[in-house]
């Protein structure tokens, strides 16, 4: 396995989130709103669908955003 995952939950009141530490390379980033609260995706469920990605240099902060945009069926 050659990628390694981080998640977390926030309160949806939060507009922004930061991950401190990384590794230089390329990141994916997803979102999902938990809308019934279970701590997993369900139907009815929000989450981002396009694929963004953001790449961190080497001692450098960068800002990266997405859309929560698709319903889960």
């Amino acid at each position: 396995m050659n990628q390694l995952s981080r998640y977390v939950i926030v309160n949806a009141n939060y507009l922004s989130y930061s991950f401190n530490y990384f590794h230089p390379g390329t990141y994916y980033l997803y979102a999902l709103y938990d809308k019934d609260g279970n701590g997993i995706s369900s139907s009815g469920d929000y989450i981002s669908y396009s694929n963004t990605t953001f790449t961190v240099g080497d001692k450098q902060t960068v800002s990266a955003s997405t859309q929560i945009n698709l319903v889960v069926p």
